[in-house]
């Protein structure tokens, strides 16, 4: 789900204006969360991109990762509806603006499996992006701060843990990410 889906023009998602965007991120915190997931765990890679991130924690995990992005052709394709006890994002949710976010996570929601609790691990960028849209608005078209993108989140997760990730950034000086981890509340079991 890496687009702007407020652009005049819908055909400009983030991967046709910024080709190789997308190939993924190794997160040693991603990783740790995953090990916490039962055997046999099906877990959906939302706005995946090119996939990379799932290629590199399939390196460290038999569990079977699906990847998700309507905007890149390679995963496409629609998950399963209700198929997954886990969910993640990486980096997707800051490319949305905050006012579509409830429309996008009812999307999720559709994945999620009804007769037991998904858990769900979001990282997401606090830091402005090095690119822009051709409007000239920043690619991170949603820019909240670590504890706004928690209190967002628990309107759907029962949020159990946060974590505020800094990184050196040669651009801003420190990059700042926040990764929730959490189960999905149940509002409807329908």
């Amino acid at each position: 789900m890496h687009m702007n889906t407020e652009t005049p023009n819908k055909k400009n998602n983030f991967h046709q204006l910024f080709p190789g965007s997308g190939p993924g991120k190794a997160w040693p915190q991603m990783l740790n969360w995953i090990t916490t997931l039962p055997p046999r765990t099906r877990i959906l890679d939302w706005g995946a991109g090119e996939g990379g991130t799932a290629r590199w924690l399939r390196d460290y995990t038999s569990l079977q990762i699906d990847c998700y992005d309507p905007s890149y052709p390679a995963h496409r394709t629609p998950p399963l509806p209700q198929a997954y006890l886990g969910i993640y994002t990486s980096d997707v949710w800051e490319h949305i603006p905050v006012h579509s976010v409830a429309t996008h996570w009812a999307e999720i929601d559709t994945y999620s499996r009804r007769d037991r609790p998904t858990r769900h691990c979001h990282i997401i960028d606090c830091t402005p992006a090095k690119k822009h849209l051709p409007t000239g608005e920043n690619a991170h078209v949603s820019l909240l701060t670590p504890v706004e993108w928690q209190e967002l989140f628990q309107q759907w997760l029962d949020v159990q843990y946060t974590q505020t990730l800094r990184e050196p950034d040669e651009n801003f000086g420190v990059r700042v990410r926040v990764m929730l981890q959490g189960v999905r509340r149940w509002r409807n079991k329908a």
